[in-house]
């Protein structure tokens, strides 16, 4: 690091790596920036004896050390006055993660569909994103299931792996509607792009995220956008103007009904 003699130091992260950057930018008399990608304390489900305390803990510590950064870059104008809120006094900069636009708009539903066996004239609700139990899959899961009791030929085809997949196909199972369900694993490339323009609606319920990257992505793919408002979401999702919004308190049939 001396020798490739940085101007500044860029965290994305306030634990483990985030204190090897904060000591380098002390030694090296450097300006330190922090990117708050995430809201930490979502995630604490992941590790041993997860409990209120402990959400707050990490909450407290991203808070910590946001304030002993010179700047910290946020990547919507939600995060931005959360972490405010949450006593962040460093200077904070709204930069959001980029697309390539046309990329995302280069998609081939038709052919996607032809690989997969699903009609063309078939209504499709999809999901892109890791399988995670933060994202509020099994509330997904349950409202398009309401659905697809309603419109027998209706697939919801999701994209993505993760430790909440055996939900989603209970939660399907229950309903009655396996067939309904079509998960196609890890998209990458043009299969990514191809998926997204395969859906006619795109659906999402996660109430973790900090900007709804891919909100903007399925939009960029011409694909109508139905969610939960939350943190980021509100930054791109704007209801009745390119997709529908619904309250962040919305029950499943609520959410149902406007995917019909």
């Amino acid at each position: 690091i001396t020798a490739f003699d940085p101007d500044i130091v860029h965290s994305h992260h306030p634990f483990l790596l985030g204190d090897s950057a904060v000591r380098i930018s002390r030694l090296q008399g450097l300006p330190l920036v922090f990117t708050h990608h995430t809201l930490y304390e979502q995630y604490t489900h992941y590790v041993p004896l997860d409990s209120p305390a402990l959400k707050n803990f990490v909450s407290d510590l991203a808070t910590q050390y946001a304030n002993i950064c010179n700047h910290v870059i946020a990547p919507s104008s939600g995060v931005k006055d959360l972490i405010y809120q949450r006593g962040v006094k460093s200077p904070i900069a709204v930069l959001p993660t980029g697309i390539d636009i046309d990329r995302f708009a280069s998609g081939d539903g038709r052919q996607f569909r032809q690989r997969h066996d699903i009609a063309l004239d078939t209504p499709v609700i999809g999901h892109i994103g890791r399988l995670a139990h933060e994202k509020n899959l099994c509330y997904l899961a349950k409202a398009v299931a309401r659905t697809a009791r309603t419109i027998p030929e209706l697939k919801f085809l999701v994209a993505g792996t993760g430790d909440a997949q055996e939900d989603v196909v209970k939660i399907f199972s229950q309903h009655g509607v396996d067939d309904s369900l079509l998960m196609v694993g890890n998209m990458s490339g043009q299969d990514l792009m191809d998926c997204y323009a395969a859906m006619d609606i795109f659906v999402f319920a996660s109430q973790s995220e900090t900007q709804g990257l891919v909100l903007a992505e399925a939009m960029a793919g011409s694909v109508p956008v139905v969610a939960l408002s939350a943190t980021g979401v509100d930054d791109v999702l704007v209801n009745d103007v390119n997709g529908t919004l619904l309250d962040s308190t919305a029950s499943e049939e609520e959410f149902s009904n406007a995917l019909r």
